[in-house]
């Protein structure tokens, strides 16, 4: 029965592959026809979130009336529904996962002693990193992206051109977060080894990023003293974070036993 669900899961997921290419080429279409050549050189870098931020462009005009979010969101249920019989597919493999979690897994001992699965503390890693990503996408699309695609940007340049540098850095950072937050979602769903790795170089760059934005905001006279205090407070919560979740990462049986491929 296993074999069944990943069967239309991979099907699925074929199909979500090949909707996913159109979406990209039709996406720099939009970009294209919308603001330029730039908008979409950045549109073929940036995939993702390329689609996000047209969609939500092509919202703001059209609503559900856009042909566009109409594929999106016929793509999004098509993924839904592979990811659901993925899900039910691991379930049922589950009984199997944990007669073997004695054995020895590419090299390396199991404990044999459980906990073993998604569940535990694991619950609270993803909901904070669900929350960092839907903080950094909203971010991202409602407040630095506006700035681009406006040539915003180009006058915050000419006004103060370490503004512009601390723009650019919160840019790079959101994406950056972006990026290895999915790849950890990817991780967590092939239960890979890397997962825990990926994690602790997410809430380190929290850190290390969050420290040196202070340090650029610093020494530019217009930003206001407030925004910088509450940046401090931000990168005291990165603390917090890492203090409490990377010796978890490391420690952790469960995440171990877990995350073994």
């Amino acid at each position: 029965m296993s074999s069944l669900f990943v069967g239309l899961a991979s099907l699925m997921a074929f199909l979500v592959y090949a909707g996913s290419v159109i979406i990209h080429i039709w996406t720099l279409v939009i970009a294209y026809n919308s603001s330029g050549i730039a908008a979409a050189i950045l549109s073929f870098i940036f995939p993702v979130i390329s689609q996000l931020y047209w969609c939500y462009y092509e919202w703001k005009i059209s609503g559900l009336d856009s042909p566009f979010i109409q594929w999106i969101i016929v793509l999004l249920l098509i993924w839904i529904f592979s990811l659901t019989l993925a899900i039910a597919g691991r379930f049922l493999e589950n009984k199997k996962t944990r007669d073997e979690a004695s054995a020895s897994v590419a090299g390396d001992y199991i404990d044999a002693n459980y906990p073993i699965g998604f569940g535990g503390w694991l619950y609270l890693v993803a909901l904070g990193a669900i929350i960092a990503f839907g903080q950094s996408l909203f971010y991202l699309l409602d407040t630095l992206m506006p700035l681009y695609t406006s040539a915003r940007i180009q006058e915050i340049s000419e006004y103060s051109p370490t503004l512009a540098f601390a723009v650019l850095f919160e840019t790079v950072f959101n994406l950056f977060n972006l990026s290895i937050l999915l790849l950890a979602a990817y991780q967590c769903f092939r239960l890979k080894k890397a997962f825990s790795k990926t994690m602790i170089l997410f809430y380190l760059s929290a850190l290390i990023f969050g420290f040196i934005y202070i340090l650029i905001i610093s020494i530019v006279p217009e930003i206001d003293k407030r925004v910088i205090e509450e940046q401090w407070g931000q990168l005291f919560k990165a603390l917090i974070t890492c203090v409490i979740w990377i010796p978890y990462m490391i420690k952790s049986k469960r995440v171990r036993n877990t995350f073994i491929y």
